[in-house]
């Protein structure tokens, strides 16, 4: 890690406000300023590793999170508004669209859990598993290319429609 003469500055007199304010955190102001004027800047991935090794996903993940969510949520909100007859045709456990993703292989589930559960959005799926223990994107992927060559009205899609979806 490097940091401008600046960039100690700010550090270390932020690190002076928390211990004058009795600020008790995650990040320790005392090895802040330990670390910097004892030149030992590398501590700071080793003390504090999760801050700095986790990598950002990807725009197109965050994207691609986004754009299977808002299916999801119509498709389901969707199946939802057909009547009795039509509801029977569909199994009960296609009912529930969203599955969640792979929390150990897919940056998407990341993504999706700040979206739901730190961010609020998508709060329909906040009792939704967000770890399906298998890979589903494959699945979301060939049901989000019939999604999109489908025009959504304002009731929801039809049942065909519905289908068609789920069966991609």
């Amino acid at each position: 890690m490097k940091l401008s003469d600046g960039e100690k500055l700010l550090a270390v007199m932020l690190a002076d406000l928390m211990e004058a304010q009795g600020v008790n955190r995650e990040i320790d102001p005392a090895f802040v300023k330990t670390a910097i004027f004892g030149g030992d800047l590398w501590a700071f991935k080793w003390q504090y590793s999760g801050l700095f090794e986790v990598e950002e996903a990807a725009p197109e993940a965050v994207k691609e999170t986004a754009d299977i969510l808002s299916m999801c949520s119509f498709v389901e909100y969707s199946i939802k508004e057909l009547a009795a007859a039509e509801l029977e045709l569909i199994p009960e456990l296609d009912r529930i669209v969203f599955e969640g993703f792979d929390g150990n292989h897919d940056e998407h589930y990341g993504v999706a859990s700040m979206f739901i559960t730190t961010m609020g959005r998508w709060s329909e799926f906040r009792d939704h598993p967000l770890n399906s223990h298998s890979m589903v994107l494959p699945k979301y992927r060939r049901m989000l290319a019939v999604y999109e060559g489908l025009a959504k009205r304002h009731g929801g899609f039809n049942l065909s429609e519905i289908q068609a979806i789920l069966g991609a």
